[in-house]
C-alpha cells in the first residue's frame, strides 16, 4: 500500500467498509493525507497548508485529521468528498483530531496558549470539553466508538501507557515488560485495541477487555 511518488507512508485507521486513511511524504517538503477506497487512492491536502494528515475515518466516510498553515499552526479539520470543514477547540492554540465516531463525535490533542504540553479533548454535540485520564494532563485519547468507549495514550512521571475509557471507568493498559505501551484504536464489536509497544525493540499488539464495562 503506497500512494505514486511515495517514499514513506503511515496508515493510521480504517473502517467496516475498508476504507484506510493515513498520511504520505513524497519528493515535496509537504506531508500528504490519503484515503484509499477499493484499491484507489483519493488525496488530502488542505488549501494553503505545508503539511496535511489524515487521522481518523467513520462509516460515512467522515476523515478527520490536522494540517500545519503557513505561520506553522496546526488545525483540525473534517473532510468528505473533497469538502472539508474546519473546526478546532475555542481553548486551543494548535489542534488536531484523531478519531470520529459514526454519530460525529470527536477526539483530539491540543497545546494550551502558552504550553508546550500537549492534552487531550472531545467535542459532542458542538461542545467541547478537555479531556484527561485521571490526574494525569498528558493524555492522547486516540479512537472513540459508537458507544463512546475511548481508547488513547497517556504520559506519566516514567513513561507512557495504553487506556480505555467508558464514561468514569478508566482502564489502564500495559504490556508486561515493556518499556512502554500506547493504543490506538479499539474496535466496536468486542472492545479489541491495538497499538504497539517497546521490549527488545517496537512490536504491535491486541488486547481483548475482561472488564465488560468497557464493552458496548
Amino acid at each position: 500500500m503506497c500512494p505514486p511518488g511515495a517514499f514513506s507512508t503511515t496508515p493510521t485507521q480504517i473502517n467496516d467498509a475498508g476504507q484506510i486513511v493515513g498520511f504520505y511524504r513524497d519528493s515535496s517538503p509537504f506531508s500528504h493525507g490519503f484515503v484509499l477506497s477499493g484499491g484507489v487512492f483519493t488525496f488530502i491536502d488542505v488549501p494553503w497548508s505545508i503539511g496535511t494528515f489524515a487521522s481518523g475515518i467513520n462509516n460515512h466516510g467522515d476523515v478527520v485529521g490536522g494540517y500545519v498553515d503557513i505561520l506553522g499552526v496546526e488545525h483540525s479539520f473534517i473532510w468528505n468528498s473533497g469538502n472539508f470543514n474546519y473546526i478546532s477547540p475555542p481553548f486551543a492554540a494548535n489542534s488536531e483530531l484523531h478519531g470520529i465516531n459514526d454519530h460525529g463525535d470527536l477526539a483530539g490533542v491540543y497545546y494550551a496558549n502558552g504550553s508546550p504540553d500537549t492534552f487531550g479533548f472531545l467535542e459532542t454535540g458542538g461542545t467541547f470539553a478537555a479531556y484527561s485520564f485521571p490526574n494525569q494532563s498528558l493524555t492522547f485519547p486516540w479512537s472513540v466508538t459508537n458507544h463512546d468507549v475511548i481508547v488513547g495514550t497517556f504520559q506519566d512521571d516514567f513513561t507512557t501507557h495504553a487506556f480505555v475509557n467508558r464514561g468514569p471507568n478508566f482502564v489502564r493498559v500495559d504490556v508486561p515488560g515493556a518499556g512502554f505501551t500506547q493504543g490506538f484504536d479499539i474496535d466496536d464489536d468486542q472492545g479489541r485495541i491495538v497499538g504497539y509497544f517497546f521490549r527488545a525493540g517496537t512490536h504491535g499488539f491486541m488486547a481483548t477487555p475482561i472488564n465488560k464495562t468497557l464493552k458496548k
